[in-house]
């Protein structure tokens, strides 16, 4: 098969996940050709140059900010691409399908490079926005092909709710498929409007690694891990401040937490006045070796995620799939889709979003019984191989796509 994925940004240090699909198609001995705009900060996924993908990405310019800029540079865009990629430019201005979207030329940017691009059997949109950028791209003629869209997380859970509200109706009625990575998030869609018929559960999956790789036990104080993009949502502070009172009541650990954001002088200010600078350590953004050699040096993974004030959530919490592959037990919350992907008392513990007194008895059981922690990472490495395991995820994406090429369900507007 031939696939189209059509990104926002590609490569993008928290979307692993993706690069994992498409090596994972590329070694199935199928064509992948990415549509994004270069990323601003590009991650340093090793497959990402092992497997050529920038040399099979095709990189479209942003869209200007300010409408006036948008619309001078309209003419140079069509300029820019050959007969049939011009005549789509033109019609990304149609009001009678896109409305008031047509005045602000953002579509426009968007058709660049596909019509040297050749045919595709499957266009595949991960987040919702690009779901319907796809469905208007193959209005306009960039393509004709099906169009699988998978959806997240804010993509459903925040995006929606803001200006633009029914922006999904398009791509709910003209889409082929849906894939989620949680029944929490199919459950969400489904109110606002996505067809259940062609909605599937796809999980996000994660690389086994060989025994020799998982953790390695230690003695002395538990090691306890976060890896997370630094946002309100992940709450690292209730983690900071669950360690305060475990220490303070005679645990044993040390704290690492693995990634950047825009929390991250808060948080180290956070360290500094419950005079933890000796416990806690904050080590910034990582490639994929450094975060797996976090994973193989740490006891213990703690995700205490909350629902914040914009209504993100967790609808995965691929991370803690990611640890659970590892041998890590994993301390995390009831929040959003992350009970699909943890056995409560089995490969960890969850506790309520935002209860740091529960989180601090948990990391105070775990620290003081080593054999407990043994217990609970040998059942996460089991669940991890049943539902999570990237080879077999990897096998029924194919499968996805063959069904959804075989049905075409959709309704396919052009203009």
């Amino acid at each position: 098969m031939r696939i189209a994925f059509l990104l926002t940004e590609f490569p993008v240090i928290s979307e692993l996940f993706i690069v994992r699909q498409i090596t994972g198609l590329l070694e199935r001995g199928h064509e992948v050709t990415i549509f994004a705009e270069p990323s601003a900060n590009p991650a340093r996924h090793e497959r990402i140059e092992a497997f050529g993908l920038l040399e099979r990405t095709v990189f479209r310019s942003a869209a200007p900010a300010s409408m006036p800029a948008r619309l001078s540079g309209l003419l140079r865009v069509a300029r820019a691409e050959p007969t049939r990629g011009a005549l789509s430019v033109l019609r990304t201005a149609n009001p009678l399908r896109r409305g008031q979207e047509a005045l602000n030329a953002r579509l426009a940017y968007a058709v660049h490079g596909w019509a040297g691009a050749g045919d595709f059997d499957l266009v595949h949109a991960h987040f919702g926005p690009n779901g319907v950028v796809a469905v208007d791209l193959r209005a306009v003629g960039c393509f004709d092909a099906p169009v699988l869209t998978t959806f997240h997380g804010h993509d459903i859970n925040v995006l929606p709710g803001g200006p633009g509200a029914r922006g999904y109706d398009r791509l709910f009625n003209e889409g082929d498929a849906f894939t989620f990575n949680s029944q929490f998030l199919v459950d969400k869609a489904a109110t606002l409007g996505c067809p259940p018929e062609r909605s599937e559960i796809l999980r996000m999956g994660v690389e086994l690694p060989p025994s020799d790789e998982m953790r390695r036990p230690a003695t002395g104080p538990m090691r306890v891990l976060t890896v997370a993009r630094l946002v309100p949502e992940k709450a690292v502070r209730d983690a900071i401040a669950a360690v305060q009172r475990a220490v303070a009541g005679g645990a044993e650990l040390r704290y690492r937490i693995v990634g950047g954001g825009p929390l991250e002088v808060e948080l180290k200010a956070q360290i500094a006045s419950a005079g933890l600078e000796e416990i806690v350590s904050m080590t910034g953004a990582a490639s994929e070796v450094e975060v797996r050699q976090a994973y193989r040096e740490s006891d213990l993974f703690v995700l205490p995620s909350i629902r914040a004030a914009d209504g993100s959530e967790e609808a995965q919490g691929l991370v803690l799939q990611e640890a659970q592959a590892m041998g890590l037990p994993v301390l995390t919350t009831s929040i959003g889709g992350i009970p699909e992907g943890v056995d409560d008392g089995g490969s960890g513990y969850l506790v309520p979003p935002g209860d740091v007194d529960a989180l601090a008895a948990r990391l105070t059981e775990c620290a003081n019984d080593p054999e407990l922690r043994e217990r609970l990472g040998r059942r996460g490495r089991e669940l991890v191989e049943e539902r999570f395991d990237i080879e077999r995820l990897n096998d029924r994406l194919v499968a996805v796509y063959e069904d959804t090429i075989r049905g075409r369900s959709g309704a396919t507007t052009q203009i």
